[in-house]
């Protein structure tokens, strides 16, 4: 027969470890994200009814965000579990914002919840501190190389080959965007 204190050791172990998972399980509510000053994870009440519709809305109440702010759909996944995940974009002023996405999360029409790094328009606001060939000559000496791929006309070819058109390099072209502060 086991020792009495064998036994309660043990159960004092499985009801610790069910408390740490129970613990690791994300509340009801507002998540404030560990960086930025936006929440990083809001869970609706599942008695909320948030429609899909209005989640623009929803994700400009999270950030406070004015008119120059756009939040753009650029993926959708529908999962075995039967939920909807949209992947958003932040653009500024029609610029993209670095860094700034969300995923949102839901089921049958309605938001579930909303996750991700929202950056606030008061860490983007300002003005262009790089242009395209100043940020192609800090890119280059941060990671230097005796040859680019764009150097070699046979990796180019190739390129050409596989994607059917004629115009295209592998060199590198500039998108401006803007970098939370």
């Amino acid at each position: 027969m086991a020792n009495p204190l064998y036994r309660l050791t043990g159960l004092l172990l499985i009801v610790f470890a069910c408390e740490a998972l129970v613990a690791q399980v994300p509340k009801v509510g507002t998540h404030k994200h560990p960086v930025l000053e936006t929440p990083q994870l809001v869970i609706f009440p599942s008695e909320s009814n948030l429609s899909m519709e209005n989640w623009a809305e929803v994700v400009k109440k999270m950030g406070v965000y004015g008119a120059s702010s756009r939040w753009v759909v650029y993926n959708t996944l529908n999962d075995d579990l039967g939920m909807t995940h949209y992947r958003i974009r932040h653009q500024f002023n029609g610029v993209p914002v670095h860094l700034s996405m969300g995923i949102l999360h839901t089921r049958n029409g309605k938001l579930v919840s909303i996750n991700g790094d929202f950056v606030s328009e008061k860490q983007i606001e300002g003005k262009r501190v790089l242009d395209e060939p100043e940020a192609l000559r800090r890119a280059l000496a941060f990671l230097p190389a005796t040859k680019y791929y764009w150097e070699d006309e046979s990796q180019n070819e190739a390129l050409r080959i596989a994607t059917g058109h004629a115009d295209t390099s592998y060199f590198p072209k500039g998108l401006l965007s803007y970098c939370a502060k």
